[in-house]
């Protein structure tokens, strides 16, 4: 796979009919706070015993016994902060268009109403992401390399936009305009459903 994000995609979640993907690093990122607060929990329930052939007793039953009841309870707590964020769990949705090459990748996208588009730039050239309609304009977002010399914005740079309103949003580069025949193709859609 040549670049762009990596996405965990289990098939088993889905919503209504369709599976959707979430970015590896969330789930990552929703795994360990899960795994901490686990950790975090035990450690405050019972002291830690550094002597492995000594049994301490608590209210009369020991620490394992005190500590077993506890496990498939925490377990299905990992399960239900995974199928959560699986399900978007009140979290808003996102998704990612990268600029290169004089291009947006992917060029068209479908969304539901209420997500969150994130453009990044990643070529060696300073780019834009403008609405044809007037809807959204990012400004100069430079290139990871600042752009070898040519103007303007944060290396790197990325523009966000929520999509609210369901329709059919075309968009192009302002500095590379698809009027020019060499960036014809320098165009973008993403199409918003409810």
């Amino acid at each position: 796979m040549r670049g762009g994000p990596v996405y965990a995609r289990p098939a088993s979640v889905r919503r209504g009919t369709e599976c959707f993907q979430i970015p590896a690093a969330q789930t990552l990122s929703i795994f360990s706070a899960a795994w901490r607060q686990i950790r975090r929990v035990n450690e405050l329930r019972a002291p830690r015993i550094n002597t492995p052939h000594r049994t301490s007793t608590v209210q009369g039953r020991t620490l394992q016994q005190r500590r077993s009841p506890m496990r498939p309870k925490w377990f299905l707590v990992v399960a239900v902060l995974t199928a959560a964020a699986a399900c978007g769990g009140g979290m808003s949705s996102n998704a990612q268009v990268t600029i290169r090459d004089f291009s947006f990748s992917p060029s068209t996208m479908q969304i539901k109403a209420g997500t969150t588009v994130s453009w990044t730039n990643n070529g060696p050239m300073p780019h834009t992401t403008v609405s044809d309609t007037g809807v959204w304009t990012s400004g100069t977002l430079a290139s990871p390399s600042g752009g070898g010399g040519y103007g303007g914005g944060t290396a790197g740079q990325s523009f966000q936009f929520t999509f609210n309103t369901p329709g059919s949003y075309p968009y192009h580069c302002s500095l590379h305009p698809p009027t020019q025949s060499q960036y014809a193709s320098f165009v973008g859609t993403i199409t918003v459903t409810p």
